[in-house]
């Protein structure tokens, strides 16, 4: 293992020493190469977590058969319809993606413009207000002929 990891150390500092040119080729190569793998890998993905139609008729159909072997040929096919009748063609799922998307790209405007027009209406309210302040003038509850106040006394600091 130790002698691979060498090796393209060794690769790649040779191939940092190459001209434009190489350096080119090897890009287009190894970029080329590496989309491939990766599409190839996705393409595994998507068929063990999405079974295929097939697949899905085939075990309904001997699901139906096995647990009544007395029903009809016609109540075995309303059992396990064709997955066009389903209605989840290419066209009828993204005709739904689109709808819901839609209705919650409505429900997002809808409540963006309530938060908005919250938010307009508070600060219009506080626009709106007004201060006002009064003047009074000290009642002194000692001596009401004295118009001075009462001294504070001298507080010691600890």
């Amino acid at each position: 293992m130790k002698k691979i990891a060498l090796a393209i150390h060794r690769f790649f500092k040779e191939l940092q020493r190459a001209d434009i040119k190489t350096r080119k080729r090897w890009l287009v190569l190894l970029s080329s190469v590496s989309m491939i793998l990766i599409v190839a890998l996705w393409v595994l993905y998507s068929r063990v977590a999405f079974p295929s139609y097939t697949t899905v008729i085939s075990e309904n159909t001997t699901s139906t058969i096995s647990v009544s072997a007395t029903s009809t040929a016609e109540t075995a096919t309303q059992t396990t319809p064709h997955p066009s009748q389903q209605g989840n063609s290419v066209f009828d799922t993204l005709g739904r993606g689109i709808t819901l998307f839609g209705e919650e790209l409505q429900n997002g405007v809808r409540t963006m413009g309530d938060v908005i027009g919250n938010s307009f209406k508070k600060a219009t309210e506080n626009f709106k207000k007004t201060n006002s302040f009064e003047l009074q003038t000290p009642t002194n509850t000692q001596n009401e002929t004295s118009t001075a106040p009462a001294p504070i006394p001298p507080t010691p600091l600890p």
